[in-house]
């Protein structure tokens, strides 16, 4: 269960996908499959690194970690340790699919955000498109996000600009703050803003670096023959 938990907190942090009050996760059935191990290529990449703190409160229950984010051209990759004192979560996103493991758990998943949920209110938004585009542009300066979201404009002040991201469909919404750093604006929080008392999010972004070299093994993930699928 761990690790749908995950998968739902990083669909809640990283795309303004929300699912509603009420709305229960998929069941999980674990299938065995192999996946080939292919050579980690030691190439170099550039791109952006962030690190986030993340703070979570669920029924009462507060805990936090940080998350490391990279971005490079059309990708994202992620890892985080520490939620509830163990377990290790590795992820990349592409504009078209999402592939995140769990080795503790040795366990994980392959497939679109929006299947995470049974009975979601996501419908098919290009939630993958959407995310990778968040990290690069604001939102209003993404066409595209009109077709499924509402975008609600706080502030867009100098070199601050703050905005809440409604999918049409779900109740809730993503707060999202930018501000001005090294000629662009930068993702500087992620906070969820719904009805559901019982949960709370938010991530801060601690530090970052643009335009760096990231080694091309963040963006790469190795599934053993023996992890175990989780299928929503």
């Amino acid at each position: 269960m761990r690790s749908q938990v995950w998968l739902v907190l990083f669909a809640l942090m990283a795309t303004a996908a929300i699912f509603p009050a009420g709305c229960t996760l998929a069941n999980r059935n674990r299938v065995k499959i192999k996946t080939a191990e292919e050579p980690s290529q030691r190439e170099k990449l550039r791109g952006d690194a962030y690190l986030f703190d993340v703070k979570i409160d669920r029924d009462g229950k507060k805990n936090s970690f940080r998350l490391d984010l990279y971005q490079s051209r059309e990708i994202l990759a992620w890892f985080a340790r520490g939620y509830l004192g163990k377990g290790v979560m590795k992820g990349v996103l592409t504009q078209d699919s999402l592939m995140v493991y769990f080795p503790t758990e040795e366990e994980f998943y392959s497939g679109r955000l929006n299947m995470l949920a049974k009975n979601s209110c996501l419908g098919n938004a290009e939630l993958e498109t959407v995310l990778v585009q968040l990290f690069r542009s604001l939102p209003t300066e993404i066409p595209s996000l009109s077709e499924d979201f509402y975008l609600t404009i706080l502030k867009e002040d100098g070199k601050v600009r703050e905005y809440i991201l409604n999918y049409k469909d779900c109740h809730g919404g993503i707060r999202i703050d930018y501000e001005w750093s090294n000629n662009r604006f930068l993702i500087s929080n992620i906070q969820y803003i719904g009805e559901e008392e019982t949960f709370g999010f938010q991530a801060k972004v601690r530090d970052f670096r643009l335009d760096t070299e990231l080694p091309a093994d963040k963006f790469e993930i190795v599934v053993p023959p023996t992890a175990a699928r989780l299928n929503p």
